[in-house]
């Protein structure tokens, strides 16, 4: 086996681990948010899991829209495909609110207050990536 053929081999292994990396934190993620435990996870979790929410809230509406162009829109319980006039899911049988109704905004999504990520040398703020100081210069771990 040459070398290309190895870095596919490598490639395709490393893509794997990516995707199980991937399957992992979506079955966290599900069951922390299942579980309504959210507030109890470290404040970078939180911030994980706010970011997915909003994103979550926004991929939603523009769905909606865009179904409703179509004359469909999702069941909110089961995520199955129904006519914007039907009245209950006919999968899970959940009475769906009627369409004509004015629909409230949804509320935002509470997003964490996170403290800045602050120098462990000399206090200073720095940005959530930065690996050194813009103050004293010193590498933050």
């Amino acid at each position: 086996m040459g070398a290309n053929a190895d870095d596919r081999v490598f490639y395709k292994m490393d893509e794997r681990i990516k995707a199980i990396y991937g399957e992992i934190g979506k079955k966290y993620y599900a069951e922390i948010k299942k579980a309504g435990t959210v507030a109890q996870l470290d404040a970078e979790y939180q911030g994980f899991f706010a970011e997915v929410g909003k994103i979550e809230a926004e991929k939603d509406r523009m769905e909606a829209k865009q179904l409703a162009l179509q004359g469909k829109r999702r069941c909110p319980e089961c995520r199955t495909l129904l006519p914007v006039e039907s009245r209950f899911c006919n999968m899970c049988g959940v009475k769906l609110a009627d369409p004509n109704e004015t629909k409230e905004e949804a509320p935002a999504v509470e997003v964490p207050k996170m403290e800045p990520k602050k120098c462990a040398f000399c206090g200073a703020a720095m940005e959530d990536d930065a690996v050194f100081c813009p103050e004293c210069g010193q590498k933050n771990e």
